[in-house]
């Protein structure tokens, strides 16, 4: 004996059809980042299935609105949809999965420890570097950042060589020309 489909329990559906061929994911972003994210944006699906290979991906949709983050946590998040771009992957649906989106990219250019960066009195930004014992101080402004390092551009061309030694965590009481030993790090 049949059942109309409108009388099923709970007034749950009696199936979902999935579309497979088009693996979608949910994430939340913290409200912190969500500002970095745009619709478009590459991502880089990774999971224990794919054994140490990535997948790419794509933002999709961002909700208009913010979700708790639970746990007792006052942060929101809002979710997020990424649309899987490569079909010859081992993904499948169901599966846990990490997103890596990129926020921001540069290549080629100058990175230290954001501890590196001093804010000088004026506002102005430095790196404090070492050249026989002496320290002197770069200015610089900063570019793309994470969340340890960050892209430092000199202010005067050529001011930063490779081989450099920047002092990745400069004590205040640092000042410029002041003579300085450095003690090889422990191998």
């Amino acid at each position: 004996m049949g059942r109309f489909a409108d009388k099923t329990d709970d007034d749950k559906p009696m199936f979902i059809i999935n579309n497979l061929d088009v693996l979608e994911m949910k994430i939340n972003v913290s409200e912190y980042s969500i500002g970095k994210v745009a619709i478009g944006q590459p991502v880089e699906i990774s999971a224990d299935i794919l054994n140490g290979e990535t997948a790419r991906g794509e933002v999709t949709a961002i909700s208009p609105t913010g979700e708790e983050k639970g746990n007792g946590s006052t942060e929101r998040v809002i979710p997020t949809t990424i649309r899987i771009i490569d079909q010859n992957t081992q993904l499948i649906a169901g599966i846990t999965a990490k997103a890596k989106i990129e926020l921001q990219k540069a290549e080629n250019v100058w990175v230290v420890p954001i501890s590196a960066i001093i804010q000088q009195p004026d506002g102005s930004m430095a790196i404090a570097c070492v050249k026989d014992n002496t320290v002197s101080f770069i200015p610089v402004t900063t570019g793309v950042e994470s969340d340890i390092q960050a892209e430092i551009i000199p202010k005067e061309e050529g001011a930063l060589t490779e081989g450099l030694q920047v002092i990745d965590t400069p004590s205040s009481m640092l000042t410029e020309g002041m003579t300085v030993t450095v003690i090889p790090p422990v191998q």
